[in-house]
């Protein structure tokens, strides 16, 4: 049996309505007491893997839950917004919305990715680490990339990511058993 924790990032230090994807920003001023808070639902983990996407976010987080022991990945980056990165979603949907909204699945944000993009190398890191470890796995990671692969553990259809919320600082588990694969929890 592996366990999987997808962890989300902690706030952000970015108002809501603004678009940051793969903008390095930084994290919420309380982040400490945040990382304190998220590490006391967390069980003590002995013999397990940790992997970050390098994004200061997410990174300082890895630090603080793995110390040195953690290996960045650019594929769980989030979602590159191209354009609209650090634009309002308001200016967004004022005035570059309109070719992506008919299919945010596969039409890309204005010289960025589309969210298969993102479901793909989401989904090629998650099947690279699962077949290349028989301990437990902690993914410090982005709201895209955890969507996406909890889509691809439950058989579901891509577009249905985006009717799943998590919160900054949200826990997910997956359970790896001989015969299957299930989510245990989301968002906790």
């Amino acid at each position: 049996m592996v366990d999987i924790y997808l962890i989300r990032h902690t706030n952000v230090e970015v108002d809501a309505s603004v678009c940051y994807g793969q903008t390095d920003v930084g994290l919420a001023p309380n982040y400490q007491e945040e990382f304190e808070a998220l590490k006391a639902k967390l069980p003590e983990f002995n013999n397990a893997v940790c992997f970050s996407s390098p994004l200061i976010r997410c990174k300082l987080l890895a630090e603080f839950l793995a110390g040195p022991n953690c290996v960045y990945d650019e594929r769980i980056k989030e979602i590159f917004l191209g354009d609209w990165e650090m634009k309002s979603w308001e200016y967004v949907q004022a005035n570059l919305f309109m070719n992506w909204k008919g299919d945010f699945v596969y039409n890309k944000s204005p010289n960025g990715e589309s969210y298969m993009d993102l479901y793909k190398r989401s989904i090629e890191f998650y099947e690279e680490v699962i077949n290349n470890t028989n301990l437990d796995v902690v993914i410090i990671t982005h709201m895209g990339v955890i969507r996406a692969i909890i889509t691809h553990v439950l058989g579901m259809q891509v577009s249905k990511a985006f009717n799943m919320k998590l919160e900054y600082g949200g826990i997910s588990k997956i359970e790896i058993l001989p015969v299957k694969t299930q989510l245990l929890y989301f968002n906790r």
